[in-house]
């Protein structure tokens, strides 16, 4: 959500020309539509709903007044400041993974302002990783090796680049072997010696369980899976398990807390996969299929690369996610 703030009747004015936002104004020249606010602690306690905001005032009344917010690149607020005419759109804050930068050419597109970039990757010309990293929906592993992938090919210096996936080589990299290196991948392995890893959401998750499992004996297990296979919990993208399983609290807290979809299968489903499975005929006769975490992978649009694991009553297999 964004939010446009406002302090003078000549500011909302230039505010109204921006759409699809809501108009935080000082209560003095609030109007219909709009949401007042009478002074800066007002101010703070309604801009924390929103991602991005763009404030039309003075650059020093939005740097305080957004300061107690200030924490990271991954969490703070895309924050541009214009001026009241609307000549000048300034990225003040997070301009690549909040998306200040491409908010700031938005905003002064509209006012037919300049837009005013000052981060160095662009000024230079060069690309930014952190907005690779975003463009293409992959986690960046470490903001402080994004900072040193950034420093050295501001330097000039080559970087290398290796991709798990059908990713081209981005302009400014290289595929040659470097000291350091961008890696887009699921593993947790370093193929430079100094490697930022951009995990992809591509983990395909298969569990079985007996009824009541505890949850933290389903997560100890799936930690010792992806440690022992020098895969990533960053890069889970769904898990997946048989219908009679769809309430057992283990599995569906798992997906909670990883923020991941959790796909159903009935028997049927699991049982027209093709391809090589283990199987237990205990599990056949009991839920009607003889794998259900492997199958549940293949059904869920995964290539198996981890086969049944078993520990205490739990069954965890992992798959890659096909590409297209």
């Amino acid at each position: 959500m964004a939010a446009v703030i406002v302090f003078t009747a000549k500011a909302r004015n230039t505010g109204t020309k921006l759409k699809n936002v809501d108009r935080l104004v000082f209560y003095k020249y609030a109007e219909k539509g709009d949401i007042p606010f009478k002074n800066v602690a007002e101010l703070r306690e309604k801009i924390v709903q929103y991602s991005k905001l763009v404030f039309i005032c003075a650059c020093g009344i939005a740097v305080r007044t957004i300061a107690p917010f200030v924490k990271n690149k991954k969490e703070d607020f895309a924050v541009v400041v214009c001026d009241e005419d609307g000549k000048f759109a300034i990225s003040l804050l997070s301009g690549h993974l909040g998306g200040a930068n491409e908010l700031a050419e938005n905003v002064a597109e509209i006012l037919g302002g300049q837009a005013v970039i000052t981060t160095a990757t662009d000024v230079n010309g060069i690309i930014a990783i952190d907005n690779y990293a975003k463009e293409n929906s992959l986690e960046i592993d470490s903001m402080k090796m994004a900072k040193e992938v950034s420093a050295q090919l501001l330097n000039g210096e080559k970087v290398a680049f290796k991709s798990d996936f059908n990713n081209e080589i981005p302009k400014d990299f290289v595929q040659t072997v470097e000291k350091i290196g961008v890696y887009v991948t699921y593993k947790t392995i370093e193929p430079f010696e100094n490697t930022l890893k951009l995990y992809k959401k591509s983990l395909v998750v298969g569990i079985g369980c007996k009824k009541d499992t505890p949850v933290e004996n389903v997560e100890s297990f799936l930690r010792t899976v992806f440690e022992e296979n020098s895969l990533s919990e960053k890069a889970i993208l769904k898990i997946g398990t048989i219908d009679i399983k769809k309430n057992e609290k283990a599995i569906v807290e798992l997906s909670k807390k990883y923020n991941v979809k959790l796909e159903i299968f009935d028997k049927k489903t699991l049982n027209s996969q093709k391809g090589e499975f283990s199987h237990s005929d205990f599990v056949f006769r009991t839920v009607g299929t003889d794998c259900v975490c492997e199958r549940a992978v293949v059904a869920g649009g995964g290539k198996l690369i981890v086969k049944k694991q078993s520990c205490n009553g739990v069954t965890i297999a992992v798959g890659v996610e096909n590409e297209n």
